[in-house]
């Protein structure tokens, strides 16, 4: 992927993943007196599913590629 794809990439997961909780808030599922806090927990949660589909061997040599070239660049 080039920048520009990595980005509409970015920007496509994330808004279809707001969508989605926005929308579960909006049809009152989530609780009204969940605050950031809860919230983040939610969210985190939902990227989470999202990177597991991902990466299902966490032993395979892309996973742990990954994790070098995240840890070596700081990202």
């Amino acid at each position: 992927m080039n920048k520009k794809e990595q980005i509409r990439f970015i920007k496509n997961l994330t808004g279809s993943i707001a969508s989605e909780l926005i929308s579960k808030i909006e049809s009152g599922r989530v609780p009204e007196n969940w605050d950031g806090i809860e919230l983040r927990k939610l969210l985190s949660d939902k990227f989470e599913s999202e990177s597991d589909r991902c990466f299902k061997n966490k032993r395979s040599r892309r996973y742990k590629d990954y994790n070098n070239i995240v840890i070596i660049n700081n990202l």
